[in-house]
């Protein structure tokens, strides 16, 4: 039985990141990543660090997520853009 102990520090809540992702990034994507974040907090607090750390690395991954979000969405509608320009 190989059982993954949590680790001996605190995980951090990415809270900075998540509200910048609400700012500057896909503000859906941002709420989601602010949810974890907090959920983060609550977990560390209520002594539960494993699942602190689970919330950390899907606040972390939600804030990335938002903040790639807009330029891929950019890259796709200027893509689609000059494509209809092209082909119409």
């Amino acid at each position: 039985m190989n059982t993954a102990t949590p680790p001996a520090t605190a995980p951090k809540d990415h809270m900075a990141l998540a509200v910048i992702s609400i700012i500057c990034g896909f503000p859906p994507f941002g709420i989601v990543a602010t949810i974890h974040a907090n959920r983060v907090a609550s977990h560390r607090l209520a002594g539960n660090m494993a699942l602190a750390t689970t919330a950390s690395r899907k606040a972390l991954r939600w804030s990335i997520a938002s903040l790639v979000a807009i330029p891929l969405l950019g890259v796709v509608l200027i893509g689609y853009g000059l494509l209809i320009r092209v082909v119409g």
